[in-house]
């Protein structure tokens, strides 16, 4: 510990982290301990008590400690205030290299996550959705696409701005997709080098009354297979309501339907037996997947695994005659909007 400079008004040793004034009142430092406009540490200096009071307003800086014979800083102050100072500027350091490094690592990370994209991108399935333009007499075209480096996926779908039909729609799509990624996760996720698409496109044909949409989802494992699900459905536009196959059969359809259903199934798919007897029992068969065309009514029945397979029967009178939906004026207002004449 160095001792203060000599001076007559003082008459006893004072601790050398204090500032001692004239009449020996030991100042705490750190009160007075200052960052300036050129960020470095000095000691804010009061000639009497009445400046002290009033703050730094009035004060004097350390520089100019010789104008006032009875204040004094010793050695190991000055020794402390420049160790606070060179404290404060390596701290200072600190926060402009540690904000630079952090700024660079944001940089990095940044670019790593667009050149990933990009490589992802670069390297996504090839492939070109094209949709047909024929059988969509109502309703607007929208899509859904996405190119991933083992599979990629195209769903066209109609847009009507009427809430039934496009939520029913707009569920479909969301299940449509996550049944995809989640039936073909295996191939997705493994590196089998087998590439997996699925494009849905569908057909709506305005019935006057009432709209048929058809949506046909293809999925293609590399260019070996494909498979595909069908959906029918029929929208009743003046009471905004999808039609249930109860809707638009009778009940004695069912009887008929039947038996034709379960012979073919059972002559042309590998459905197993138990399954078929019970999608076409009369008393549980759903008809609600169906469609029609001029010339022939359209059943589709799905196996476990979601593949469709289309029933076709001939429209006659023994069919017709079970419509709850009068096939007549289907077929009328079917030729009305087509204008082409009723066969």
């Amino acid at each position: 510990m160095s001792d203060l400079k000599k001076n007559k008004k003082l008459d006893k040793t004072v601790e050398p982290e204090n500032l001692v004034n004239g009449d020996k009142t030991a100042i705490d430092v750190d009160k007075y301990i200052h960052v300036d406009d050129e960020k470095n540490i000095g000691l804010d200096i009061f000639k009497d008590s009445s400046d002290r009071r009033s703050g730094r307003k009035n004060g004097d800086p350390s520089s100019d400690l010789s104008k006032y014979d009875s204040l004094y800083i010793s050695d190991s102050l000055k020794k402390k205030l420049f160790r606070k100072n060179k404290e404060h500027k390596d701290s200072r350091m600190k926060i402009i290299v540690f904000s630079i490094v952090a700024f660079v690592l944001i940089i990095a990370i940044g670019l790593g996550a667009v050149i990933h994209v990009s490589n992802k991108r670069n390297n996504a399935i090839s492939v070109n959705f094209r949709y047909s333009t024929q059988n969509k007499d109502v309703g607007t075209v929208r899509n859904i696409i996405k190119r991933d480096v083992k599979y990629a996926y195209g769903i066209y779908y109609p847009h009507f701005g009427k809430e039934t039909i496009d939520k029913t729609i707009e569920r479909q799509n969301d299940e449509i997709i996550s049944g995809f990624l989640s039936k073909y996760k295996s191939y997705i996720s493994s590196d089998s080098g087998f590439n997996v698409v699925m494009f849905s496109d569908y057909s709506a044909t305005d019935f006057a009354d009432y709209y048929q949409i058809v949506r046909r989802t293809e999925y293609r494992i590399s260019e070996d297979k494909t498979v595909e699900h069908v959906i029918g459905m029929f929208y009743d536009v003046r009471n905004d309501k999808i039609l249930k196959g109860s809707d638009f059969f009778d009940s004695t359809f069912r009887q008929i339907i039947s038996v034709k259903a379960s012979d073919y199934l059972r002559d042309n798919t590998n459905m197993k037996k138990d399954y078929i007897e019970e999608i076409t029992d009369n008393k549980k068969m759903k008809l609600d997947n169906f469609s029609i065309d001029s010339q022939n009514l359209y059943l589709y029945f799905d196996d476990p695994s979601g593949v469709t397979t289309t029933i076709s029967f001939p429209l006659e009178l023994s069919i017709t005659g079970h419509f709850r939906v009068s096939y007549t004026t289907l077929r009328d207002n079917y030729n009305m909007a087509h204008k082409t004449d009723a066969s």
